[in-house]
């Protein structure tokens, strides 16, 4: 192989490291962003339905008010599953 071709195939194996290390960077910043976003809606279901669960709530517009913030937030989750779902297919 002459000089210069070594020296592409160099410069190749150094893009391809790069590439491959912001590959990773942007998978990991992903990750822990969706982890994130996941975690939220699913520490709101979770208190609102212990607190129903408790029996701390007593009058049935409170009772039903919680009902509804689990509802959406149970749907916040959907959305944000779907997306992650559909970005894994890209």
């Amino acid at each position: 192989m002459s000089s210069s071709g070594m020296g592409s195939s160099m410069w190749r194996g150094a893009r391809a490291g790069a590439a491959s290390t912001m590959l990773a960077e942007t998978r990991s910043e992903f990750m822990s962003s969706v982890t994130h976003d996941l975690r939220t809606p699913l520490a709101s279901i979770r208190a609102l339905g212990e607190t129903l669960q408790s029996g701390r709530v007593s009058d049935v517009e409170t009772y039903r008010g919680y009902g509804a913030l689990i509802a959406h937030e149970g749907r916040r989750l959907s959305r944000l599953v779907d997306n992650v779902l559909a970005h894994a297919r890209m």
